[in-house]
C-alpha cells in the first residue's frame, strides 16, 4: 500500500512532469490529487519523437488503495 504522501503525489497531474520523461505537459485540473470524476489533459512525446494528448478521467478512487484512471484515446489507440 503507497503512503498517503505517494498516493497525493502519483494522483497529482503536475507532479508527471518531470517524473514521466513521456510527460511534456498537463492541462486542465493538474495542481491537486485527481479525485472521482475529474479530467485532465497530458500531452505525451512518443520516443519517435510524435506528440499527441490524451484526456484522462478518475474513474475509481478510494484512497490510499484504489485510484483508477481510463483514456478513451491514447495516441490513436482507441
Amino acid at each position: 500500500m503507497l503512503s498517503s504522501e505517494a498516493l497525493e503525489f502519483v494522483t497529482t497531474p503536475d507532479n508527471w512532469m518531470g517524473t514521466h520523461p513521456a510527460t511534456k505537459a498537463v492541462r486542465g485540473e493538474t495542481e491537486n490529487p485527481a479525485g472521482l470524476g475529474m479530467h485532465w489533459l497530458e500531452v505525451i512525446e512518443a520516443p519517435s519523437g510524435r506528440q499527441f494528448e490524451a484526456e484522462w478521467w478518475v474513474v475509481k478512487a478510494d484512497a490510499p488503495t484504489l485510484w483508477e484512471i481510463q483514456t478513451d484515446n491514447f495516441g490513436g489507440i482507441p
